[in-house]
């Protein structure tokens, strides 16, 4: 989990003055100057930017119904209207989207899926709907199997291709777009050593872009920690070498 450094205090960070901490992500502003945040005893600084090369999702990306290219013909049976400008209009195909969320078995939850670390292991909640399992996956698919056994097969298919149609539809409307994210290990002195982005995140949910921000500083992380091990490693053979005599008495 990040520990939370507002970006008004990295000045006073680098002075050497203790920093109080803030176990939640509320409220980071990731665009722009980004956040200064400390994972496993390393700083890093955790930033996004709109991923301006990035295509449309249902092209980058499977799970989604089928959209039309922009076009000024009417709508079909079975069709939905996507977005439109002042003459054309992209068109979701919800019937066929439909059979394609029922063959392929598409999910939704009728509220965001919540996981917390508990005593007893993963707690997942999604509205009213709750599952504890010690695996966390097994939690959340409980979740997913409980609020799909509300509804007959038919509907749930409908509910999925609806949640895909309003996923789609709020990136036409500029409500979430892509972005890159960017993790940067800091030294002492605020300084930055390596980084880690990812390109093409979509951030219809905060969550998301902190889930990837969380692996990109664990790699860095990782990586830094095997190179630490070599240079343990070396230092002990060199020792070593050059007291023989003290290492012999120890043994």
């Amino acid at each position: 989990m990040f520990t939370l450094i507002p970006c008004a205090m990295v000045a006073a960070m680098r002075e050497g003055e203790r920093m109080g901490e803030l176990k939640d992500t509320e409220g980071w502003e990731l665009m722009g100057g980004g956040e200064i945040v400390t994972h496993r005893g390393r700083t890093f600084r955790v930033e996004a930017e709109r991923d301006d090369d990035a295509g449309t999702p249902w092209d980058d990306s499977d799970g989604h119904g089928p959209v039309s290219e922009w076009t000024q013909r009417a709508k079909l049976p079975g069709e939905m209207v996507l977005t439109e400008d002042r003459f054309r209009k992209r068109y979701y195909d919800f019937a066929k989207a439909c059979r394609m969320a029922r063959r392929e078995g598409w999910g939704f939850l009728p509220e965001p899926l919540v996981t917390k670390e508990t005593a007893e292991g993963w707690t997942a909640t999604a509205g009213t709907f709750t599952a504890t399992d010690t695996d966390i996956n097994k939690a959340i698919s409980a979740v997913y199997a409980a609020h799909r056994a509300t509804m007959t097969a038919r509907e749930y298919a409908a509910g999925a291709a609806m949640r895909d149609f309003e996923f789609l539809r709020g990136w036409c409307k500029d409500d979430w777009q892509f972005n890159i994210v960017t993790v940067t290990e800091l030294d002492e002195d605020g300084d930055d050593k390596e980084s880690e982005s990812l390109c093409g995140v979509d951030n219809a949910r905060d969550e998301y872009l902190i889930e990837v921000a969380l692996e990109l500083a664990d790699t860095i992380a990782d990586r830094a920690d095997e190179a630490d091990a070599v240079d343990r490693t070396a230092w002990a053979v060199e020792m070593e070498a050059s007291r023989p005599d003290l290492y012999q008495m120890g043994a």
